[in-house]
């Protein structure tokens, strides 16, 4: 390039600059890592929120009952903890398949995926297609569970054009 105002001299392709190339091809693979990444993201949710009652307060679950006496044949319970979004979806998950004959990967996928879920004390990450997964089973729960866990799984669900609440 011995003088770049005379219009006869040839212009450099831009196979003769090797330094722009390399940007474009940076730039294509950057971009192509972001369309994959953005692809398989994850969402961290909070599986430790209480499931409530219709009344509005949190259901519990009771882990030790003392035995039954002549005095008192239905004891109160003894040791009892919140009922979490999170124990919900693991008991969903761990509940018997409705297949007869089901396939041992998925139902190691399905152990797996509740245990992340009930061990989480902070909010978990989850892919979209294991939230996908989740939301497939959360026909076995009954209205009022269900009613709350679906919106932490898909916060823009609206049943019949109403958008529903997350649980407090």
């Amino acid at each position: 390039m011995k003088n770049r105002r005379n219009p006869d001299w040839p212009r450099p392709s831009l196979a003769d600059r090797p330094g722009r190339i390399g940007f474009v091809v940076t730039l294509l693979f950057l971009g192509f890592v972001f369309l994959v990444c953005s692809a398989i993201a994850a969402f961290a949710l909070d599986f430790s929120k209480p499931v409530l009652t219709l009344e509005g307060t949190p259901m519990t679950v009771c882990l030790e009952r003392p035995a039954p006496t002549p005095e008192a044949p239905r004891p109160q319970c003894a040791r009892s903890v919140p009922l979490t979004v999170g124990r919900v979806i693991a008991t969903v998950l761990l509940s018997p398949s409705d297949e007869k004959a089901p396939d041992v990967v998925e139902v190691a996928r399905r152990g797996d995926l509740a245990r992340k879920i009930y061990q989480g004390t902070e909010p978990v990450e989850l892919a979209a297609e294991d939230i996908a997964y989740v939301k497939r089973h959360l026909a076995k729960l009954g209205p009022l569970l269900a009613s709350q866990v679906l919106p932490l799984l898909d916060p823009g669900h609206a049943v019949n054009g109403v958008k529903t609440e997350t649980v407090p």
